[in-house]
């Protein structure tokens, strides 16, 4: 009876398997991050067009005092220093996505290998049973042509007794 496969590195690749969803899941967090920035940015240029689009109308409508064109002045400034933040922080969690989809695809690389390692083993094993199945079976069938040919009568013998 052929032993029972079993594949010597099945821990190390359970453990690979963790660390790839590990990183899956890091992956989905860092997309998570960058939506959530492209979502703040996205808001923060709206109220940029819409603080734009007020400050027209009130040019056009009536005559502006100083002291308002310097507060309008000083929003805008404020708005423009934000935007340049939130793009930055869009830009360093982009990099981070890229990072971590890396780091996801070394981790599914690692795992791979290991899975066609397994298969290979798993192909040897199959070939090597069937072999060792073939050979029990060849001898068994030389076995009983053995048998089969000491249980029958000699044809010699029965010649010679004048049957």
């Amino acid at each position: 009876m052929p032993k029972k496969f079993s594949f010597r590195l099945e821990g190390v690749l359970s453990y690979r398997t963790q660390v790839e969803e590990t990183r899956a899941r890091e992956l989905a967090q860092a997309k998570g991050v960058l939506l959530q920035t492209e979502e703040v940015l996205e808001s923060h240029l709206g109220s940029q067009e819409d603080f734009r689009r007020d400050y027209s109308r009130m040019q056009e409508a009536e005559a502006v005092r100083v002291e308002a064109l310097a507060a309008y002045g000083e929003y805008w400034d404020s708005l423009l220093a934000r935007e340049k933040r939130l793009e930055a922080l869009r830009r360093e969690a982009m990099e981070e996505v890229e990072r971590r989809r890396q780091r996801a695809l070394e981790a599914s690389r690692d795992r791979k290998l290991l899975e066609n390692l397994k298969k290979r083993k798993w192909t040897s094993y199959i070939h090597e049973t069937e072999r060792e199945e073939q050979k029990a079976l060849d001898e068994f069938s030389a076995i009983a042509y053995v048998r089969k040919d000491m249980n029958a009568p000699d044809a010699s013998v029965d010649e010679t007794m004048g049957r």
